[in-house]
């Protein structure tokens, strides 16, 4: 075809998308081919067009349309068959685009939301996991892929026995590896069946290999992983029994992040059909820039060409007035600037450094789409950095120290920091930049128990690593058992969903950028819980002198924003510390009036608020710090 194309196959699916005019067409040599001719075999597919087949692509790359959800194979099937129809000439611009978005969509999805282990093997070794058998029997029919998938989770497990069944005796005795593994055939099931704790269906056929009428001992757990199914569903009222669809459910039980998957599928659909859209312009653009090209005369370029390198011309004619050999000097000026015209245009492309967790990405993420806004022919590059505490250093600004160190040394032209974890002290050679309007500063406590805060059990157990949030908290509820929880938002919620902890206690702000106010049980006010310093607040650190740079992020300056955290870092470093230490401020402008409470405990929480002329906030921030040191 002229047109684009691009076919997929697995087990478990067989996808055509086309921009072809008749898509038809394309079904009816599939047919051919299948040699099926009826047509009531068009009712095994299903048919996609136009935002729903961009849809589909993204979800199919996000997992979100395998028999697992979120299962990762399907981006490495997707990715085959792309390059096989990229070989062959049938993807072009069009679905070259949209499937190169959707891979990186995928993987972003598998790295920064979900479980990393979603296969069917890990899921039928945590269900397992859950009964609580010491030593449990386990049956498993089938020998292929799956089953040894799952055989292989399995192994590593405590267990008395594992049967392995076949059709092919031979396929299950390579799985024998000890006594305790033992290969049977299909025909030995019967005997065996009612000693099991488990039986794992993974086979391939198309009828029930286990009937009601087989099942004498009723605690069996049976998990049906086939379609069509191979354990008789009615055994499920007799016995517990697992299929695919709660199997899906529990995936979503264990994670919500399967929720916002869905939602950010969506955005990744208007993205493409803007780019989609904006593709219209181009020729237009381009017969533009032909047109006005041609205009420019000869003269009109010569004042260009002067005025863009006047002072370079200049320095030239002084060199050669004021050298008795200058050309040598001049012939290294011509050289530069002839194999490096790049210096002659404005600089095109920012590189921006972040950390890698979900949060930092998202409000990085947030800071180059209101940029591209003001400058859409600029191209902005995140450079991902590890820090210090992200792999579990506990030293001071163990949040920014290498991305500060990569500015320095002009790996990066812009590093984007969580305000409240830059430390007090200037650093000489650079600034901030630009400080954007401030998110909501408060703290929340978020929990996958539908519970509010008063309603948490005695003794309940709340994850903070800030003694700032320690402190405040136990005034409020001294039963509530609380111990510290390191690494970044990413890590802290994992461990909150795998039940390490009841509830977590993080900033408003980063839950509303990652999409998980959902899970907020509690918003405490700011007399509540002071934040910490700069809470809810981004700034954006550049080296100083680099005026390109500073005018080009001057305009996601806010005002307002700047002075309040300008007084509450005053107030952090007069009082001497950071966000390790349980101090917390908190101003806000009112009337042209700056209001600023702060928090110090020694050893129980210390609260004052305090107010003055924003003209004088140093004055305000240091009378605040004297008073309740005092």
């Amino acid at each position: 075809f002229n047109d684009e194309v691009y076919i997929i196959s697995t087990c478990n699916r067989f996808g055509i998308f086309s921009n072809y005019k008749n898509i038809y067409d394309i079904l009816k040599k599939v047919l051919e081919f299948k040699k099926l001719s009826n047509k009531n075999d068009l009712d095994y597919f299903k048919f996609y067009e136009n935002e729903n087949l961009i849809r589909h692509i993204f979800r199919l790359s996000a997992g979100l349309e395998s028999q697992v959800l979120g299962e990762h194979q399907i981006l490495g099937q997707m990715k085959t068959f792309y390059n096989i129809s990229l070989k062959f000439g049938f993807i072009k611009e069009n679905f070259g685009e949209l499937l190169r978005r959707s891979f990186k969509f995928g993987k972003f999805l598998r790295t920064n939301l979900y479980n990393k282990n979603l296969s069917f093997g890990f899921l039928v070794s945590e269900i397992i996991r859950k009964f609580n058998f010491e030593e449990p029997n386990i049956l498993i029919i089938g020998t292929g892929e799956m089953a040894f998938g799952i055989f292989n989770n399995l192994k590593r497990t405590k267990f008395n026995k594992i049967f392995i069944a076949s059709r092919e005796f031979n396929r299950a005795k390579f799985f024998a590896l000890n006594k305790n593994i033992i290969p049977i055939s299909y025909d030995q099931i019967k005997e065996i069946l009612n000693k099991m704790n488990f039986v794992i269906s993974a086979s391939n056929v198309s009828s029930y290999i286990v009937n009601l009428d087989d099942v004498k001992n009723e605690k069996i757990i049976f998990i049906d992983l086939c379609v069509p199914r191979t354990i008789d569903p009615k055994i499920g009222s007799r016995c517990k029994l697992y299929n695919l669809d709660d199997l899906n459910d529990f995936i979503i039980s264990e994670n919500k992040n399967f929720l916002l998957a869905e939602v950010l599928v969506e955005e990744e659909v208007k993205k493409f059909i803007g780019w989609l859209r904006e593709r219209k312009s181009y020729p237009f653009i381009k017969n533009i820039k032909f047109y006005v090209d041609d205009l420019i005369s000869e003269y009109e370029k010569d004042k260009i060409i002067d005025k863009v390198l006047h002072n370079v011309f200049s320095k030239m004619k002084e060199i050669a007035r004021n050298f008795d050999n200058p050309e040598i000097f001049l012939s290294a000026i011509e050289s530069a600037i002839l194999n490096k015209p790049f210096i002659l245009r404005k600089r095109k492309q920012i590189t921006i450094g972040t950390r890698g967790s979900l949060l930092a990405l998202s409000q990085t993420k947030e800071i180059i789409n209101k940029l591209k806004e003001i400058y859409p022919d600029f191209d902005f590059i995140i450079k991902i950095i590890k820090t210090s505490g992200d792999v579990g250093k506990n030293v001071r600004g163990a949040f920014v120290k290498e991305i500060r160190e990569e500015l320095l040394n002009g790996e990066i032209d812009i590093a984007v920091h969580s305000l409240k974890d830059v430390p007090p002290d200037d650093v000489e050679s650079l600034t901030f930049g630009a400080i954007p309007k401030r998110a909501d500063p408060r703290d929340v406590m978020i929990s996958y128990q539908n519970l509010s805060f008063n309603n948490l059990p005695y003794g309940a157990i709340v994850g903070t690593s800030s003694p700032r949030r320690k402190i405040q908290l136990l005034e409020m509820r001294k039963d509530l058992k609380i111990i510290p929880i390191k690494g970044n938002i990413d890590t802290r919620i994992r461990k909150l969903k795998n039940g390490e902890v009841d509830a977590l206690i993080l900033a408003k702000a980063g839950i509303d950028r990652i999409g998980l106010s959902f899970l907020i049980i509690k918003i405490f006010d700011v007399e509540e819980i002071v934040p910490a310093p700069g809470q809810g607040a981004l700034v954006l650190e550049v080296r100083k002198g680099d005026e390109f740079i500073l005018n080009l992020i001057k305009p996601l300056d806010d005002f307002e924003t700047r002075i309040c955290v300008i007084a509450e870092r005053l107030f952090m470093k007069e009082v001497g510390g950071d966000c390790k230490f349980p101090i917390g401020a908190y101003a806000y402008i009112n009337n042209n009036q700056l209001f600023i409470i702060g928090m110090v405990s020694n050893p129980y929480p210390k609260k004052l608020t305090i107010t003055g002329d924003i003209e004088n906030v140093e004055n305000v921030s240091k009378e605040l710090a004297y008073r309740l040191l005092k």
